[in-house]
């Protein structure tokens, strides 16, 4: 189950982008070509997906999880029922 947030709408000045040669970059989200890369990866041994998870939290820490993750503190932060941990 993927979960979506409500369309957020921003302004911004566009000249900053088109002549000041900025960027604008999403930083989530994968196209299925990603997914597939990742899973070949994993699969021919060439990616450990262990070593990105920095944290393992219950579900009642949720809110600590998330204080490390935008911190940056956390590279990865799993959020896993009391029965996982």
């Amino acid at each position: 189950m993927q979960g979506h947030l409500p369309v957020l709408y921003i302004k911004f000045n566009s000249n900053l982008v088109h002549y000041g040669e900025f960027y604008v970059i999403g930083t989530h989200g994968s196209a299925p070509y990603h997914n597939k890369l990742v899973l070949n990866l994993l699969s021919q041994g060439r990616m450990e997906i262990k070593d990105l998870i920095t944290h393992k939290l219950p579900l009642e820490k949720l809110k600590e999880g998330i204080n490390l993750a935008e911190s940056g503190e956390a590279m990865k932060v799993v959020i896993l029922p009391n029965e996982l941990i």
